[in-house]
């Protein structure tokens, strides 16, 4: 056994991860409910245009993705029976502006 008057010890400062809960866009809103949901929930979208909806769980694994073209319909009904329970992060996005709002699935 070697003895050593000296010792390493490494120091690593992170900074907590952070999701925007509402970007202000004045062309772009949406509401999801029920929260918490069980089975289904409903994205409602206002918005004029293209748009991509992903949800998404904590660790960012992609569980649902659409393209939405302007002819669509402002709601959009979601089925979540197979999901996990837990958080899940609904992001809107179209080319000027992105919105993420959270849900619990039970």
């Amino acid at each position: 056994t070697i003895a050593s008057d000296f010792s390493v010890t490494d120091t690593f400062k992170t900074r907590p991860m952070k999701v925007a809960e509402n970007v202000i866009d004045d062309e772009m809103e949406i509401v999801v409910y029920p929260n918490p949901a069980s089975d289904f929930f409903t994205i409602e979208l206002i918005h004029e245009g293209n748009a991509t909806i992903i949800v998404s769980t904590v660790l960012a694994e992609i569980v649902y993705e659409r393209n939405l073209v302007s002819d669509d319909t402002g709601k959009l009904e979601v089925n979540a029976a197979e999901w996990k329970p837990g958080l899940y992060f609904v992001t809107v996005k179209d080319k000027a502006s992105l919105q993420t709002k959270k849900i619990t699935i039970d």
